[in-house]
């Protein structure tokens, strides 16, 4: 794009991610998982902690709600539950040994969560690729089961009701952090520990939840990503999102109520259409 008229390229740029009723909804399915990713990071940012790990979580989310999915015979409602169910405790499990280290020892969680990143991802790819293979197939499991999907919000389209639980995350953090008292001490904490902690706030107990906390909503972005494509689970499905998710929560001003608009320009279809 270099030389480019840069009116010409924004233009372009938003022809090919609302150009028409299909692009709009491949825009909002791309978009899904960054909005998930962003409120989990968000909350790890308004108590003054970086969860980078995210992607980590996303990772294990994703094969967790995928393994639900093509292992166990449901019905369609309680196996789309229990599915995302899974994605919440791997994300949880996953942020666990962070969240323990940061909160009884001080130990730096942006180091921590990014090392966590490079296993999930190597961990997943063992599982795919040998573990859960598919006979005769590529780098892939089993097909997720139809009861397993999320319902399809548009005919013809990927768009599913992951983007309601984005949604729905994101008003629901806005909410909890302006009218909750937990929501305004976790505030106060990630503005000055020591004012929060003289205050009576209990910051390691704190430090400890919210850390989960992040890590149980960053599993389900991956979930809605594996749950919500009616095809085998690559090793690759949730790879895609990598550090948007971070950027869009600072681009939220860490208020999770926005980070659904903020991840709009980060959806891969109006970057590939440019």
């Amino acid at each position: 794009m270099v030389g480019e008229n840069p009116l010409h390229v924004f233009a372009t740029l938003l022809r090919g991610a609302f150009g028409s009723t299909d692009r709009i909804a491949g825009s909002l399915l791309q978009a899904t998982p960054i909005i998930i990713c962003g409120v989990a990071a968000c909350i790890a940012l308004r108590g003054g902690l970086f969860n980078i790990g995210v992607e980590g979580q996303l990772y294990l989310g994703g094969f967790a709600a995928a393994w639900v999915g093509f292992s166990f015979a449901m019905p369609p409602v309680i196996h789309v539950v229990v599915a995302v169910a899974a994605a919440i405790l791997a994300g949880c499990l996953w942020i666990l040994i962070p969240a323990l280290f940061r909160a009884k020892f001080g130990t730096n969680e942006v180091v921590t969560t990014i090392l966590a990143n490079y296993i999930a991802v190597l961990l997943t790819s063992y599982l795919t690729i040998s573990v859960f293979k598919r006979p005769g197939g590529w780098s892939e499991t089993d097909p997720i089961a139809v009861t397993a999907r999320l319902p399809q919000l548009l005919p013809d389209s990927r768009l599913n009701i992951g983007l309601f639980i984005g949604i729905g995350l994101a008003i629901g953090l806005h909410l909890f952090l302006r009218h909750t008292s937990a929501g305004y001490a976790m505030g106060a904490m990630g503005a000055n520990p020591k004012f929060a902690e003289y205050g009576g706030v209990r910051t390691r107990r704190n430090v400890f939840l919210i850390l989960l906390a992040s890590g149980a909503v960053g599993g389900p972005a991956g979930g809605v990503e594996t749950l919500g494509v009616p095809e085998p689970s690559a090793a690759s499905r949730a790879a895609s999102r990598r550090s948007a998710c971070i950027i869009a929560s600072w681009r939220a001003s860490h208020r999770g109520s926005v980070s659904t608009g903020s991840s709009l320009p980060f959806s891969p279809t109006a970057i590939r259409s440019a």
